[in-house]
């Protein structure tokens, strides 16, 4: 029982710094992220599918570990994209720790098929 506990902490750990890197990233650039996807309505889009395709890298070839990534990746940059273009007003705190529940809970989708 032990190792899947250190599995899932080490899992846990990951997705949190990985969720509050991403946000600091786009938080310490919001100037520039502001100005691409105000002069191009495909930013976000482009930013989604880069992130697609860097996750595939990491997925696997199982169809459904493809699939996960192409879903997730899509719906974290599209919340990422509602909160830095202020359709959702919370505070940093709140929004990642959201994320990084998500996060969390899809995994079980992966862990228990």
């Amino acid at each position: 029982m032990r190792p899947a506990a250190n599995a899932t902490n080490a899992y846990q750990s990951a997705i949190t710094s990985t969720a509050w890197m991403f946000f600091r990233y786009l938080d310490e650039n919001r100037d520039i992220v502001r100005l691409l996807s105000r002069n191009d309505p495909r930013f976000w889009l482009v930013f989604s599918n880069e992130m697609s395709d860097f996750s595939m890298t990491f997925a696997g070839s199982s169809n459904r570990s493809r699939v996960f990534t192409i879903y997730s990746s899509n719906a974290i940059i599209g919340c990422y994209r509602d909160y830095f273009e202020r359709r959702l007003t919370m505070p940093p705190e709140e929004f990642v720790q959201y994320i990084i529940e998500i996060a969390g809970k899809a995994n079980s989708f992966m862990v228990n098929p």
